[in-house]
C-alpha cells in the first residue's frame, strides 16, 4: 500500500530562467536554499500540497544573494609601470563578495583605434600579469574586464612607460 505524506513544494528560479523545485516536509519551519549563485536575483514561490493533490502557488517574491560585481582598484595600486613593461596587480581587484571568475585583458597605443587582446580568460589565481615589449615614453590604453556571478565590470587605465631613463613621459 501507497503512504502519502504532505508536504509543501519550494519552486525557484533565477530571474528569467527555468523553475526548480525542492519538496519539503510538513513540519518545517525554515529552510536554506542552496546552492545559489553569488549576487543573483531569484523570484521563490511555495505551493503545499496533501493528499487531495495541490494547492494555489503563492505570490512569486523577489530575493538577492548578498555580493555584487567586481570593484576596480585604483591606477596605482593596479599598476605598476617600467619603461618596457608594466605589471597588472591583478589582487587589486575588490571582489564585490563574490568570487572573481577572470578577466579580459586588452590595451593600444593611446592613439591607436585597434586593440591588442592580452586575454579574455585569465585567472585570479593568476595575481599579476605582465604586459611586456612595451615601447618606452609612450602612452597607452588598457581595457581590463573582471567577470564574477553577479555581473562584470570594465575598467579603462591610461598610463604611460617611463622614459629609457627612467623619467615620466609628459606629453600624450
Amino acid at each position: 500500500m501507497f503512504t502519502y505524506f504532505p508536504g509543501y513544494i519550494l519552486h525557484y528560479r533565477e530571474d528569467k530562467g527555468e523553475w526548480s523545485e525542492h519538496r519539503l516536509p510538513p513540519d518545517i519551519t525554515n529552510h536554506v536554499l542552496q546552492p545559489l549563485r553569488c549576487g543573483t536575483r531569484y523570484q521563490v514561490q511555495i505551493t503545499s500540497f496533501n493528499k487531495a493533490g495541490e494547492g494555489e502557488p503563492s505570490d512569486a517574491i523577489q530575493v538577492k544573494t548578498e555580493g555584487t560585481a567586481p570593484v576596480a582598484p585604483d591606477k596605482h595600486s593596479f599598476l605598476i609601470i617600467n619603461s618596457s613593461f608594466v605589471t597588472l596587480r591583478l589582487d587589486a581587484w575588490h571582489s564585490g563578495g563574490c568570487p572573481i571568475s577572470y578577466f579580459e585583458v586588452k590595451y593600444k597605443l593611446l592613439a591607436d583605434v585597434e586593440w591588442f587582446l592580452v586575454s579574455n580568460n585569465v585567472l585570479p589565481e593568476t595575481g599579476k600579469l605582465l604586459l611586456s615589449e612595451l615601447t618606452p615614453g609612450t602612452w597607452y590604453n588598457l581595457m581590463i574586464s573582471a567577470q564574477n556571478d553577479a555581473g562584470s565590470t570594465d575598467a579603462e587605465f591610461v598610463f604611460a612607460t617611463l622614459t629609457l631613463f627612467g623619467g615620466r613621459c609628459l606629453f600624450k
